[in-house]
């Protein structure tokens, strides 16, 4: 059975659209460390888990995902295992949301945007993952009150991500809107927008889905660190 370019996002990114943002190491390749701790390798063989494990040693921890079970390489141990649904757009082109004033975010941005995401903990967030694709927030007094982007991107699809909102203005519509700005840019761009959300979030898997999102597969997520 042919394998899904999403049943290993990381690698499937880091070897076509994002190729120029890759560190490599032997058949094992990661994002650049400023960008974020994502790394993929073409299999579960020696050879790539060898040089993942090389990697590690060298740069630091990384973040693995896949429909099989990740192993863990040489050089390294798992501190965190869990589950996540990866959610594919299935709805309609949405409409933007007229009533919430959506701003661009970019390098100007990028300090606000790392205190954003460490304070709302959406996944790992470095000084440079707006480079990998558009981010978009909503400001409220000049103040950066939630965000959301593109993360990984494959061959026709494109990965939503870092969407999070400030706990003072949660409820307001913000990541809704935000996602519905991400998905009709995507789709009018040919790409399929997707997402990872992990499983235990009830109420982020009920927005997703009220937006136009549905399950497609639940992924394993390990985080390693060098040994």
């Amino acid at each position: 059975m042919t394998e899904h370019v999403l049943d290993r996002p990381m690698w499937h990114a880091l070897t076509t659209r994002q190729a120029e943002h890759a560190v490599k190491e032997g058949p094992a390749l990661r994002y650049q460390t400023d960008i974020g701790p994502l790394a993929g390798i073409p299999d579960q063989s020696v050879d790539s888990l060898t040089a993942l494990g090389t990697l590690i040693q060298k740069l630091g921890n990384v973040a693995l995902a896949g429909k099989v079970v990740p192993q863990c390489p040489p050089g390294a141990t798992f501190i965190h295992e869990g589950r996540y649904f990866q959610m594919l757009w299935e709805g309609p082109a949405p409409e933007r949301e007229p009533m919430i004033d959506i701003v661009r975010l970019g390098a100007d941005d990028a300090l606000e945007m790392v205190a954003l995401a460490k304070l709302t903990n959406p996944g790992p967030f470095g000084s440079r993952t707006h480079v990998l694709g558009d981010y978009w927030g909503v400001r409220v007094d000049g103040i950066l009150a939630a965000m959301a982007g593109e993360r990984m991107k494959q061959n026709g699809y494109s990965e939503i991500s870092a969407v999070c909102t400030h706990p003072d203005h949660l409820g307001k519509g913000y990541a809704g809107a935000l996602c519905r700005t991400l998905v009709k840019n995507a789709l009018e761009r040919g790409d399929t927008p997707y997402l990872h959300v992990h499983d235990i979030n009830e109420r982020a898997v009920k927005l997703y889905e009220r937006l136009g999102f549905r399950i497609r597969e639940t992924m394993n997520v390990a985080f390693a660190e060098p040994i």
